[in-house]
């Protein structure tokens, strides 16, 4: 196919590593800037040469979606592997903070939060009232709130030490693939504990 003939095309294979390290290690405007011009420039060639083939109306009609097919796999070639590498990254290079005066945790304020958020594992921990913690739990998770019947093991972030909570609330939601979210609250330290995995 002529598309694939274009030296211009060539030149936009050869970029691909560009565009893949824009996406993964730059701000995230300016990778997504970067990006879409990549695919739009690929997406213009296609059209362009689509447009200059002396073909008639009803042969140009058959070429339209192949055209839009190689454009589109070349526009989107350097989209999978730097999704992959960016979930790679943040998992290897997690948001990190320890006793951070006030923090977020889905937008909502908690106090004195420790926490660790990569790509496929969230954990925090995080001071507030139970009423704080009430309205958390309504107004950010899916799951309602139970009291706490059996004692619930959490880790601390680093996996270093095993704590118990016996007296508090919990929300808890499990995805078939092993993911889900552990919300917990400890009455007697008045602190919230939140783990969550995207498998």
């Amino acid at each position: 196919m002529k598309l694939f003939k274009e030296k211009k095309y060539w030149l936009l294979l050869l970029l691909i590593p560009v565009v893949w390290v824009s996406i993964i290690f730059t701000p995230g405007i300016i990778g997504f800037a970067i990006y879409s011009i990549y695919m739009l420039t690929a997406v213009f060639l296609g059209l362009r040469l689509f447009l200059r083939v002396k073909r008639s109306l009803m042969e140009k009609v058959v070429l339209i979606p192949m055209t839009a097919v190689a454009s589109a796999t070349i526009a989107i070639i350097p989209l999978l592997p730097a999704v992959l590498g960016m979930i790679i990254y943040h998992d290897t290079y997690p948001e990190k903070g320890e006793n951070v005066p006030t923090h977020k945790l889905r937008d909502f304020p908690v106090r004195n939060a420790t926490y660790s958020f990569g790509y496929s594992n969230q954990v925090m921990e995080f001071d507030l009232s139970e009423e704080e913690f009430r309205e958390l739990a309504a107004t950010r998770f899916s799951q309602p709130l139970q009291e706490i019947t059996k004692t619930i093991t959490v880790w601390t972030i680093d996996y270093s030490t095993m704590m118990y909570v016996n007296n508090g609330l919990y929300s808890e939601y499990r995805q078939k693939n092993g993911g889900g979210y552990l919300l917990v609250f400890d009455r007697e330290k008045q602190r919230g504990y939140y783990r969550c995995s995207a498998r």
